[in-house]
């Protein structure tokens, strides 16, 4: 990632969920705040039009057609992996978890869905500070109980961005890192995991996205090509029948696995 500029890749996924929103047949896979957060982070960004091609259906029909082309399904993937998170945060928050800690959240309006929804839980946003700088802009003064904590994790100490954010490592808490250990090698990843083990009280729980091998290594060349344009290449990827052994190995434990299977049985389920 580019020091002063924001992530090309949270500005992707901004325009996979509003476009989503804007096909009939999906649309209902984005929660309306999603939408408007990523339409708020474009405009503050100075991309305000990608709305309104979007509600164009030949437009769309041109994004579908290219999606298929590059990587058929990865923008309704993005939707339903952001719900099958939603739903695990819920669950822990009505357990009694009254922390939660977005890491990377880039455009996503999880944080504000849950003020609204769990008002008593306290929230933060870690990322980077060049794309936090857009949301901030994005939410103004609408949202006070929302912390928003710059940090650039490749040279900044996760444990201090934490304590910045008011974090209390005696109570339990809820943490997502969604899109991001990709791009870090496996040494920052393990780092990250620790300190996320180290700094939470006993009983958190962690919901993460983690990209395969096979994912990994059949990614389109077009694709591979871009993300070193932007200066965001992947770096790191893990077997699933290794992720629980990583996570014991920094701290944590493999409760449940939402694989691609699991995330396409969200298609057969009501809204």
């Amino acid at each position: 990632m580019r020091a002063h500029r924001a992530s090309a890749t949270a500005r992707l996924i901004a325009r996979a969920q509003i476009l989503i929103a804007a096909e009939p047949a999906f649309a209902h896979y984005v929660p309306p705040e999603d939408r408007a957060m990523a339409a708020a982070c474009l405009r503050a960004g100075g991309f305000d039009a990608w709305p309104t091609w979007c509600s164009h259906k030949g437009f769309r029909s041109v994004l579908w057609r290219l999606e298929r082309a590059l990587l058929p399904g990865i923008v309704l993937h993005y939707a339903l992996r952001k719900r099958r998170i939603a739903a695990w945060v819920d669950q822990a928050l009505v357990s009694g978890i009254r922390q939660l800690v977005v890491i990377a959240a880039g455009f996503d309006a999880l944080g504000q869905r849950v003020g609204r929804s769990h008002p008593a839980v306290a929230r933060c946003e870690l990322d980077h500070p060049a794309t936090q700088a857009l949301k901030r802009l994005a939410i103004a003064d609408r949202d006070p109980g929302l912390r928003l904590v710059p940090i650039d994790l490749a040279k900044q100490d996760l444990s201090d961005g934490l304590v910045r954010a008011g974090m209390r490592s005696d109570e339990r808490a809820t943490i997502v890192i969604e899109g991001l250990l990709m791009y870090l090698d496996e040494r920052q990843v393990r780092s990250l995991l620790r300190q996320l083990a180290q700094a939470t009280a006993p009983g958190s729980m962690l919901a993460l996205t983690a990209m395969t091998a096979r994912a990994f290594i059949g990614g389109s060349r077009a694709i591979s090509w871009w993300l070193r344009r932007v200066n965001e290449p992947f770096r790191w990827h893990v077997r699933g029948d290794a992720l629980g052994a990583l996570l014991a190995d920094t701290g944590w434990s493999l409760v449940e696995l939402a694989d691609h299977r699991a995330l396409a049985g969200l298609l057969r389920r009501p809204a």
